[in-house]
This record gives C-alpha cells, structure tokens and sequence, in this order.
C-alpha cells in the first residue's frame, strides 16, 4: 500500500478514535470495526495504527531527549540555541 493510500486510513482511524474517546488501550476499538467504518481490511488499520504507534514513541523518545539537552527552556532559546552551532 502507498503512502497516498495509507495517509487518509490513518486520519480517518484518529479521528475514528477521538469519537469514540478511545485514548487509552481500556477503550480500544477492535480493528474490524475500525475497518467496517472504512471500508478496508482490518489488517491495513492494524498495519497503519502499528506505523503511528511507532511514529508516536519515535516522537516522545526526540522531545524527550530535546528536554534532557535543553531542559525546560523556552522554544525560542532553543531554536537560538541551535543557531549558534
């Protein structure tokens, strides 16, 4: 599946999710359901969701590796910051 075809079944799956409130695994969404409501196949959803999950932990390990190098500094002095390398 291209990245063209992927785009809009991953916003449609996170704008499925914040509908049904579902931000933590106790309310999770079966993939099926998910799929119905595309109309996909439940593996495309759990192959998409499976590519934001790990673009969100690869996000949470940058900034948090951001805070520990900059520590709480305003976003300006960082960006200064790094113009001065």
């Amino acid at each position: 599946m291209s990245d063209s075809q992927r785009f809009p079944v991953a916003a449609h799956a996170l704008a499925y999710l914040a509908h049904k409130g579902a931000y933590a695994a106790a309310q999770a969404v079966p993939s099926a359901v998910l799929a119905s409501s595309v109309p996909t196949n439940p593996v495309v959803i759990r192959r998409v969701t499976a590519l934001l999950a790990e673009y969100a932990e690869s996000n949470r390990a940058r900034m948090a590796r951001s805070k520990s190098r900059f520590g709480d500094a305003p976003r300006r002095a960082r960006f200064i910051c790094r113009l001065r390398k």
